[in-house]
């Protein structure tokens, strides 16, 4: 039992990570060999074959609401003739796999967090089988992850990493700016404590914030939508203090990092309230172990940008993977820092306090339930994937099976109105 332990928290990396990225890259594969191209997934390979090089930059973003690198990469397939699904998966297969790659030796987390990782539903599923830019923005910010430590002596490192974050996802753009506000920042603060701003203008650092800062205003001007887009309606003040007074906008805000990781069965399962005060408590402990561990602003400047964002204009449930690849993220850069990290005072004196062999054993209880749910979402996800379609699939099937492939077919796409 001592030496599962000791070789469970050991941080050095070994034949455990090596069986693990296989596993993980021969299941994606294997599930992926069941998973139905989804509409957008099909849809950035429409994109990706048809459309112009000047047409996926510079007018299809307007349109699509992303940055054009997932187009751009997928067209070097797509335009020599690349079968569509096969392509789609191998290209999301090779960058998820990296991304675990270098989740699995490059992170300080203990082995059984660095091995487990990469089965959960959002790094396994979401972002693993199905085909989206979204396994970009995983490998970008596992490279921020690993040069942050170091941003200050080999800044460009970091800033290519979260370049490639800002090319990933318009909300890569809003993580990325919201590390290089918290990094400039602390940058000034140490030319203020040194009475001295001349330093600025010969610092590296600067100049590669600059240069983000040019890449991503670019990016910014080039998915900002077209007047005629078919989205949600133009961000304006009063809409804004609308939806800010509405009860979903606090229902993202509270519960997103709970949901992050046990997939919105929390706020599905329990009543309102009681979901709503989950998510206050979950909040409360990230924010106090963060502040213990001094990095509160690294935190929240960029992630509650995401999710304030999130609850005025749109988000999907996918996008909960980014919260939670964020999360990851900030314990990965507190462990590099710090090579521990530091529980609030208050946690010893609550579990100090609990005197009943029964509460211990139900709060240990709910503990692993929560580590747990998003494994057990992996595999139901995974599950379901293999015995049942996905959308129309059924529909796809019966036009095979009468043999009208060439026919005209009239077809509704349903939209919900708000």
């Amino acid at each position: 039992m001592n030496k599962f332990k000791e070789a469970a928290l050991s941080k050095k990396t070994g034949k455990a990570e090596l069986i693990t990225l296989i596993i993980y890259t021969v299941g994606i594969v294997i599930i992926g060999l069941f998973h139905e191209v989804w509409f957008d997934e099909a849809q950035a390979w429409q994109i990706a074959r048809c459309a112009s090089l000047k047409e996926m930059i510079f007018e299809i973003p307007h349109y699509e609401g992303h940055p054009p690198l997932w187009y751009l990469i997928l067209a070097v397939f797509a335009k020599n003739g690349a079968p569509p699904v096969f392509t789609l998966k191998a290209v999301n297969t090779v960058i998820s796999a990296a991304s675990i790659a270098v989740l699995l030796y490059k992170s300080p987390f203990p082995k059984i967090i660095r091995c487990g990782l990469p089965f959960t539903y959002f790094l396994f599923y979401r972002y693993g089988v199905n085909t989206r830019p979204y396994s970009i923005m995983m490998l970008a910010i596992f490279l921020a992850a690993f040069f942050y430590k170091e941003r200050n002596e080999h800044p460009w490192k970091y800033i290519l990493s979260l370049t490639l974050l800002c090319l990933s996802s318009a909300y890569g753009i809003i993580i990325a700016g919201g590390l290089c506000l918290v990094w400039t920042f602390e940058i000034f603060s140490e030319y203020i404590k040194k009475h001295s701003f001349k330093g600025v203008f010969k610092d590296k650092r600067a100049y590669s914030l600059a240069f983000i800062l040019v890449i991503a205003v670019g990016l910014i001007l080039l998915i900002l939508p077209a007047d005629d887009v078919y989205y949600d309606g133009v961000l304006k003040v009063t809409s804004i203090i609308k939806k800010i007074l509405n009860y979903e906008f606090w229902n993202k805000l509270l519960d997103t990092p709970l949901d992050s990781w046990s997939t919105k069965f929390i706020n599905s399962k329990v009543p309102a309230a009681a979901a709503l005060l989950f998510g206050a408590v979950s909040w409360i402990i990230l924010i106090s172990i963060v502040h213990a561990n001094k990095k509160l602003t690294t935190l929240l400047v960029p992630y509650l940008t995401t999710i304030v964002f999130w609850g005025i204009k749109y988000m999907g449930p996918h996008h909960l993977g980014i919260s939670a690849i964020f999360h990851i993220f900030i314990f990965w850069i507190i462990l590099s820092e710090n090579g521990n990290i530091v529980l609030p005072d208050y946690f010893n004196k609550i579990h100090s306090s609990l005197k009943s062999n029964m509460v211990k054993k139900a709060s240990a209880l709910l503990g692993v339930v929560l580590c747990l749910m998003p494994f057990y979402y992996s595999v139901a996800a995974s599950v379901l994937e293999i015995k049942k379609y996905y959308g129309n699939g059924e529909f796809a099937e019966f036009i095979k099976e009468h043999h009208i492939e060439d026919a005209k077919l009239m077809l509704m796409w349903e939209r919900k109105i708000r």
